[in-house]
């Protein structure tokens, strides 16, 4: 039996953005929100801190153990992201602990809805 991990993503390996294929091996499980406040910012890749401002969109996954080195590299973690485990809601109100990447350096631009899709949005009508 293959242990796993359940991981929530909030920037670029959701779906749709850069990093996803490195999420091919996993299972979605769903879309929801962190249940605790934190502070979403970008500078192109998104950083979220422990400051409580909004809730942050996330995709949740379970990826399979052997796998999360990868994943762990990618995000530089522990000496550039932090992974830690937090409670996170789903859109189906179903709760669920995931472990998520946190970064103490800020980004320039505050992401004031929680949701990076919106700041690529934002991006691509400014271009």
């Amino acid at each position: 039996m293959n242990k796993t991990i359940l991981i929530a993503v909030y920037g670029t390996l959701r779906k749709g953005f850069s990093n996803h294929p490195y999420m091919s091996k996993a299972s979605f499980i769903g879309k929801g929100k962190t249940k605790d406040l934190y502070t979403l910012t970008a500078s192109g890749i998104p950083f979220v801190s422990k400051n409580p401002r909004v809730q942050v969109t996330v995709e949740i996954y379970e990826l399979p153990m052997n796998e999360l080195s990868f994943v762990d590299r990618l995000e530089g973690h522990p000496d550039f992201y932090c992974r830690e485990e937090i409670d996170c809601i789903l859109d189906t109100k179903e709760q669920r602990k995931a472990w998520l990447y946190f970064c103490e350096n800020v980004g320039n631009t505050l992401i004031e809805t929680g949701d990076y899709s919106d700041y690529k949005k934002q991006l691509l009508n400014e271009s």
